[in-house]
């Protein structure tokens, strides 16, 4: 399928509150905003500040079926997140967002070093897709993520470097060269 990546404007609030409000996220605290919800949150500050850009995406016929989230732009490691409507989540659109993504930051802000995101443990979907696109699992935050029954899960954080993106590489962490690991604990 065809995508197109269309930056919001602030003109648009009431339209991304309108396309928020339509579904579920289940994977995001608040999964089922109201209207009035997300109004409030652009006008206490979300979503147009100056480090901050969304996108609309859209499918061939020119239909809003996700948004992107892409924050923390005056950080040399900008983050994000990618929401899909429900109707479009499992048919294989993850890759072409992420690999735009990724390549419009790195493309379009050459002082950034890296891009960050974080997600849940149990989204095995986004987990799969930072995988499939050269992200690396960089940390596990146990119990990090409140759900919306008041359970807490893991978030679990995951990055890409400029020089993996640009060489077509993956440099994994390495968890054990820390020397401080190397032997018994004394736990």
């Amino acid at each position: 399928m065809n995508l197109k990546f269309i930056k919001i404007e602030k003109a648009e609030a009431h339209d991304l509150a309108i396309w928020l409000s339509s579904d579920s996220w289940p994977f995001f605290l608040g999964s089922t905003p109201t209207h009035e919800e997300v109004l409030k949150r652009i006008g206490d500050g979300a979503f147009f500040t100056d480090s901050e850009l969304n996108f609309w995406i859209l499918d061939h016929h020119g239909v809003r079926i996700g948004l992107i989230e892409l924050y923390q732009l005056d950080d040399l490691a900008p983050m994000f997140s990618i929401r899909l409507n429900s109707n479009v989540r499992g048919k294989g659109l993850g890759p072409t967002i992420l690999n735009w993504l990724t390549g419009f930051v790195f493309e379009n802000y050459p002082d950034k070093r890296r891009i960050e995101a974080q997600t849940r443990e149990d989204n095995v979907a986004m987990r799969k897709l930072f995988n499939r696109c050269g992200y690396v699992k960089e940390a596990y935050y146990r119990m990090a993520s409140p759900t919306e029954n008041g359970d807490r899960v893991a978030s679990i954080a995951y990055g890409i470097l400029r020089e993996d993106w640009l060489n077509r590489k993956v440099t994994p962490v390495n968890w054990k060269s820390d020397p401080f690991f190397e032997g018994d604990l004394g736990i």
